[in-house]
């Protein structure tokens, strides 16, 4: 299945990254946008709903923000591997979505972090972490013979010459970041070997 994959990459080029499994795009930069459009044209479908601030108490509104719009924007958000910049732009559309639930336009005005009181919220890029690490957690905890353990021993057991310039964006470069900037004695703060992955195993 692995070399399959491969074949099917090499093969196609670009084009897989448009291919819809399990309601997701294959490709992090397509399916990242797709969730952006979908997330929208929920939030607008129930307009009416967040005009009404003397009708709708705002704990009922967000309780349907999270459930109907959240939820779609977020969906299968634990095997993203993002840039900073697409954090930021799903950081700063979750803001806009939030004003748009306490309908604060223009001229009036509200900081980020009083938003995310407001609103119990909080930031997106945190939930996105959190909902990575949960994933990759169920991962390490499967048996070793399991598809996706798989996957990783043979990523970090391969051999030949490493390309050169700066690694692209991938879930395991994803992963590392968070493992650098994360302070805890009790987990490794690198992961480039199968010992590194082994070690996380062991923790897991």
């Amino acid at each position: 299945m692995y070399w399959f994959s491969l074949f099917f990459c090499t093969l196609y080029g670009e084009d897989w990254k448009k291919v819809k499994k399990v309601g997701s795009l294959l490709g992090d930069t397509e399916d990242i946008e797709r969730r952006k459009q979908l997330s929208n044209l929920a939030l607008e479908k129930l307009s009416r709903i967040w005009i009404r601030n003397d009708k709708v108490k705002q704990v009922t509104r967000l309780n349907l923000y999270r459930a109907l719009v959240k939820s779609i924007l977020l969906y299968n958000c634990g095997t993203w591997s993002l840039t900073k910049q697409e954090e930021h732009k799903l950081s700063t559309i979750h803001r806009r979505q939030l004003r748009t639930i306490l309908n604060i336009k223009y001229p009036i005005v509200i900081g980020n972090n009083a938003l995310y009181q407001k609103t119990s919220e909080t930031p997106i890029s945190l939930t996105i972490l959190e909902a990575r690490w949960r994933l990759y957690g169920h991962v390490l905890r499967q048996a070793i013979n399991t598809p996706p353990n798989f996957a990783m021993t043979k990523y970090f057991k391969r051999e030949g010459r490493k390309q050169r310039g700066r690694p692209k964006t991938s879930i395991v470069t994803t992963l590392r970041g968070d493992l650098k900037s994360h302070n805890n004695d009790h987990w490794p703060t690198r992961l480039h070997s199968i010992n590194d992955l082994d070690h996380l195993r062991d923790i897991a």
